[in-house]
């Protein structure tokens, strides 16, 4: 998108509150002139890129609602009601009144700054002018909102502005380009591009960053973190998984015919779940797919967060049966794999409302943890060819999640790859592990879907003195010196391979 340097916590903030400011951003050795449109609440000149827009409506007076502006995002012509349209950022603002002692703003990103190349996106964020003052500051909270309202109902129905702002977080809550995403491809994409602006603007503690979502933004919350643990994407410290949406397939299967239309409609998943394929897509976003009332441990991607504090809040009276009933099993099966849940359930009520859960009890719990080191001992679940911890699975079968065990033990040099499914090739950074490449290493490789695959170990400088599979001298391996990697090929069949690598 663009490159800019960061910028004090307060320079956003006086941006939109002065008419008329410039902001001299730099991008690289060049400078770009970004210029808010006039304010005051009158029409200001408007030159930037939208003025033709089909995304462009009227600007409407600021209320604190969630049910207002669903559906897909719109970008308010600027200068009325305080937006301010910052030209060649792709973004406008406006502070809005705040419900804690923050600063809070509206911000709209339209394309391609969206994320999305024809869709807007909406934030709300809250920050603290000067986080310095409050011990144990630092932190950002991504809130994920519930089915069918707006990212204002964080701000509504939450504690987190009053908890965020004494504790000096910034609050993050995303639109998600509908009210209705689900945590889709889409949403996620659009967060990734979005909160490289944000951070163009803000610091935070990027080994603090929380999520935390009620209902659809519960699932959605747990389903963005999945997918982001490794150092090259924004990895999540923590979550707050409040009743969320668990099994994408099971919500579809289970909803009315209008839910499915929906569900399957473009601004969602784009195809009705019918077979493996169309299934895909509501599949690598699920948290895990559940086979009548217990995880399916071969399609249960919420393990990619093993390593991870996880909050966990069920209201049993909650009257969304499934819900309650599919968090249970997830909770029952993630505490039975040794991960780090705190389960809370009580009975609240017939109601399904954030205001069931203590959230002042749950950020206290989750504040104090921070990113871990990557783990070299996980499952992982891989929807794209990918990093994923201290692996990339570099092919696997189009259409489907692939899945493995790893377990490495630096003191004996010892390198376990267990139950691989729909993986094709599996690159292993050793040298990142922590592994002396350059001493006598052993592995083994064990199939689920009995097919041969390749393990490729990378930071193998010079090619080996002899290679053994099952304990025979074994030809079936490559060296490329020019990138220090060794391709083993291994055989099909479910049956474990005891390997071994002799420098």
């Amino acid at each position: 998108m663009f490159d800019v340097i960061q910028r004090p916590l307060a320079t956003l903030a006086r941006a939109c509150a002065l008419p008329g400011l410039g902001l001299l951003l730099a991008a690289g050795s060049a400078a770009a002139q970004v210029t808010p449109s006039v304010g005051g609440g009158q029409p200001g000149v408007y030159q930037g890129p939208m003025t033709q827009h089909p995304l462009v409506v009227p600007a409407t007076p600021f209320q604190w609602t969630t049910s207002a502006g669903l559906g897909a995002v719109k970008v308010p012509f600027p200068g009325q009601f305080g937006w301010k349209h910052f030209i060649g950022l792709n973004f406008q603002a406006r502070m809005i009144p705040s419900v804690s002692t923050d600063p809070t703003m509206e911000v709209i990103f339209y394309p391609p700054a969206s994320g999305h190349p024809t869709k807007a996106e909406r934030i709300t964020i809250q920050f603290p002018m000067d986080p310095g003052k409050i011990r144990g500051s630092g932190a950002m909270v991504l809130a994920f909102h519930g089915f069918g309202v707006s990212e204002k109902d964080i701000f509504v129905n939450t504690q987190l502005p009053q908890l965020c702002a004494q504790r000096g977080y910034i609050l993050v809550a995303p639109y998600g380009l509908t009210d209705t995403h689900y945590g889709n491809l889409p949403s996620q994409a659009s967060l990734d591009k979005v909160l490289e602006l944000v951070d163009a603007f803000f610091d935070w503690d990027e080994k603090r960053v929380y999520a935390a979502g009620f209902s659809m933004g519960g699932g959605a919350a747990i389903s963005y973190a999945m997918r982001r643990q490794d150092d090259g994407r924004r990895r999540i410290a923590g979550l707050i998984n409040h009743t969320g949406t668990m099994d994408l397939l099971g919500t579809y299967n289970d909803g009315t015919t209008a839910l499915k239309l929906l569900m399957a409609d473009s601004d969602h998943f784009g195809t009705h779940p019918g077979d493996a394929d169309s299934a895909f897509p509501y599949e690598r976003v699920s948290p895990v797919v559940l086979n009548g009332t217990a995880v399916d441990p071969m399609r249960a991607p919420v393990r990619n967060l093993s390593h991870l504090p996880i909050f966990q809040y069920v209201n049993l009276d909650d009257p969304q049966v499934n819900l309650v009933n599919d968090n249970l099993a997830v909770g029952s099966y993630l505490l039975s794999q040794g991960v780090n849940l705190n389960q809370v359930t009580n009975h609240a009520g017939s109601q399904h409302a954030w205001s069931t859960l203590d959230m002042a009890t749950a950020l206290d719990w989750l504040e104090h943890y921070s990113l871990p080191d990557l783990p070299t001992d996980s499952p992982v679940f891989a929807d794209t060819e990918s990093k994923y911890f201290h692996t990339t699975v570099r092919a696997k079968t189009d259409k489907r999640v692939a899945s493995f065990e790893i377990a490495v033990d630096l003191a004996s040099a010892t390198i376990e790859v267990t139950e691989t499914n729909e993986l094709d090739v599996l690159f292993l950074d050793l040298v990142g592990m922590g592994l002396n490449t350059s001493q006598f290493l052993v592995g083994t490789w064990g199939s689920a879907d009995g097919t041969g695959d390749q393990l490729v170990l990378g930071g193998i400088a010079s090619a080996p003195s002899q290679v053994l599979f099952g304990g025979q001298p074994s030809t079936n391996w490559s060296h490329d010196p020019a990138t220090s990697e060794l391709t083993l090929e291994m055989r099909a069949g479910t049956t474990p391979v005891i390997w071994s690598v002799a420098p």
